[in-house]
């Protein structure tokens, strides 16, 4: 969780690749350690996708945001959440 707050206040200085580093660590982490929580992987790809977006890592933001969008529609398919993942896309 921490990586994930520091990934964003790196997000939101405008250091992407800062932020990116941490998104992917603590993605990783989440998958392993918390494979069963959909919520928190799903933010999390969203959030990594974003900054990988703004790296021009065009493919990787896309996959990550579908990914995002897959796991959030399985939780419910008219929420907040997957409207943002598909604005995303």
């Amino acid at each position: 969780l921490s990586l994930r707050s520091a990934g964003q206040l790196a997000y939101q200085a405008g250091d992407f690749s800062e932020a990116a580093e941490m998104l992917e660590a603590a993605l990783a982490i989440h998958r392993v350690e918390i494979s069963g929580d959909s919520s928190e992987i799903s933010g999390l790809a969203n959030d990594l996708g974003a900054c990988l977006r703004r790296l021009g890592r065009l493919e990787q933001a896309e996959r990550l945001h579908g990914e995002a969008l897959a796991l959030r529609r399985a939780a419910g398919a008219r929420t907040l959440p997957v409207a943002e993942s598909l604005k995303a896309l």
